[in-house]
């Protein structure tokens, strides 16, 4: 049990940190429109601004309605206008239905393949296309992990070099280095 002492401090440290989220700046995560390959960061952004908040699960969905747009808002509004009995069985159906429709695996898999290959087609010169190119293949090289279909990167057949993907990745970025006259 412990002491008074210790009570008061628990109850000091509980305080100092609440006093200290509640100056923080507001953190609104952007509005999710429907991109598969922006799911998951905004799933993560929502629930960190929602995280230590005490809503019921009628103001999460309302609150998750107001932070998507397009067709994840049709989901979100086809399956808030349902009776629900449960309001908690409310809300992982909608989660479940955006996870089958924006977070699966194979579509986040096909729109980060389809950017690479659009990405890729640059001149000799063109910085701005390279950039962009090797800021696509870093989100993928990233998602390795994660996104089993995107393992074919890495077999240099399947990408036309003798070097796998995360090779090929580090001597695109030493492309983009400036160089000095000397």
């Amino acid at each position: 049990m412990p002491t008074p002492v210790e009570e008061l401090l628990t109850i000091n440290q509980k305080l100092a940190a609440s006093l200290v989220r509640q100056s923080l700046v507001k953190c609104h995560p952007e509005i999710f429109a429907g991109d598969v390959t922006l799911f998951l960061p905004s799933k993560n952004a929502f629930r960190a601004m929602i995280k230590n908040v005490n809503l019921s699960p009628e103001k999460e969905i309302n609150y998750l309605r107001s932070y998507t747009k397009g067709d994840a808002q049709k989901v979100v509004n086809n399956l808030r206008q349902r009776k629900y009995r449960d309001p908690v069985v409310a809300l992982r159906d909608v989660w479940t239905e955006l996870e089958r429709r924006f977070g699966n695996t194979a579509a986040i898999t096909n729109a980060l393949m389809q950017q690479l290959q659009h990405t890729s087609r640059f001149e000799q010169g063109d910085s701005d296309k390279l950039q962009k190119f090797v800021d696509i293949c870093a989100d993928e090289d990233s998602e390795l992990d994660f996104l089993r279909g995107l393992g074919c990167l890495n077999y240099p057949s399947m990408i036309g070099t003798a070097k796998p993907f995360s090779a090929c990745l580090q001597n695109t970025k030493l492309c983009l280095v400036p160089t000095t006259s000397g």
